[in-house]
């Protein structure tokens, strides 16, 4: 529309969509005024530079809205889906630190539970925080960590604190992608012994959690970490005194064939040589 027969200014347009703006021939217009000529108008998304619509920008306006800022944190976001780890364990991460994780507590809010306690310990209710930092399986598996870090319990620590704690590790000189796989197994295993625990009435063996860790992370670690082959120096060695070293070479044609030898002793020096035919 060029804003001939329809009242652009006057009616209400902006306050029904407050991300969209007229656009008179490029020319964004906030507020008041009339259009600067008889150009077509369009409407424009203001949170992208381009003026299209993405479904990125809006999922972030919204999460933005719902979350503190801090705790969406797109750098430490890029660390994480970049990180060393198994595409399984980024999306966990993803549903801990976006809150929405299938705990009894957030699940209570939509459906009726009668107990929101932890299935584990049976203690403090179910919440995110208190199953994978603040629990007595979290504790003991959290404490295996070879490195000695753990979260300190009834600190209030929240998963992002955690996180960002762990990722600045590599200014002491510790491996921080090797530590935060290590972290991922425990969330892993502590969220598998939950099911368990729910579904399957298995009774909670710390000993095997920490074993099925331990192996766990040399076998992830092997494969997403190899090693690097050792460089062999090739160089000349002397003989022990008296030995004799045969150099041999053959060369086979269609219609004849040879055998060449070199002999050494343990100075290096030639001692005889031979070819034969």
């Amino acid at each position: 529309m060029d804003g001939k027969d329809t009242r652009i200014w006057e009616n209400p347009w902006i306050s029904h969509g407050k991300e969209f703006y007229p656009k008179s021939n490029g020319v964004i217009v906030l507020g008041g005024g009339g259009p600067s000529d008889q150009g077509k108008d369009r409407w424009i998304w203001t949170k992208k530079s381009n003026g299209g619509f993405s479904c990125k920008s809006a999922y972030l306006i919204q999460a933005l809205d719902r979350a503190p800022h801090y705790e969406v944190a797109p750098s430490v976001w890029n660390k994480m889906w970049n990180s060393n780890i198994l595409e399984c364990h980024k999306i966990l991460w993803w549903c801990i630190l976006s809150k929405a994780f299938p705990v009894r507590v957030v699940l209570s809010k939509r459906l009726h539970l009668e107990d929101v306690a932890c299935p584990l310990c049976g203690g403090d209710e179910e919440t995110i925080e208190h199953l994978f930092l603040s629990c007595n399986l979290a504790f003991y598996l959290w404490h295996s960590s070879p490195w000695g870090i753990f979260p300190i319990s009834g600190s209030g620590i929240q998963m992002w604190d955690w996180v960002k704690f762990i990722r600045p590790l590599g200014k002491q000189s510790i491996n921080t992608d090797e530590v935060f796989l290590y972290a991922s197994i425990i969330v892993d295993i502590i969220w598998r012994t939950q099911n368990d625990k729910v579904h399957n009435r298995r009774l909670v063996n710390i000993n095997h959690c920490i074993d099925s860790i331990h192996y766990s992370y040399e076998d992830y670690r092997a494969s997403i970490f190899p090693t690097p082959s050792p460089c062999l120096v090739v160089g000349w060695q002397p003989l022990p005194q008296e030995w004799i070293k045969f150099n041999c070479d053959v060369k086979v044609g269609m219609e004849s064939k040879c055998i060449a030898v070199v002999a050494r002793n343990h100075l290096g020096v030639v001692c005889g040589s031979g070819a034969y035919g």
